[in-house]
């Protein structure tokens, strides 16, 4: 796959409110997708169907225990890249379970 592509492939998945939110929950550590759906407050085929999109851009990866998946930032670039975002834009990545927020 031509690099162009692979990038506009990385920028599409970041292109969603709902799984920009997806990966700030994750910059806290691993979650399930019912603990995603329970701050989201979305269904859960709906945050399978984003999570989906954020692991075939390889933004996340998850491990299997059980009958569960745990879900978490795939490395550190994932990290950067949604902080640059944010810069970009004006904001921080807050510490804390807030909603992504302006820092005035």
């Amino acid at each position: 796959m031509q690099t162009s592509r692979k990038l506009a492939r990385l920028f599409s998945a970041l292109s969603d409110e709902t799984r920009i939110q997806i990966l700030k929950l994750l910059d806290d550590g691993e979650l399930t997708v019912n603990d995603i759906r329970d701050v989201i407050g979305t269904s859960l085929p709906a945050i399978s169907y984003q999570l989906r999109i954020l692991s075939s851009a390889d933004l996340v990866k998850y491990d299997k225990r059980g009958r569960k998946k745990f879900f978490r930032i795939s490395d550190a670039h994932v990290k950067k890249i949604l902080n640059q975002g944010l810069i970009h834009v004006g904001e921080e990545l807050m510490d804390d379970d807030s909603e992504l927020e302006i820092v005035a």
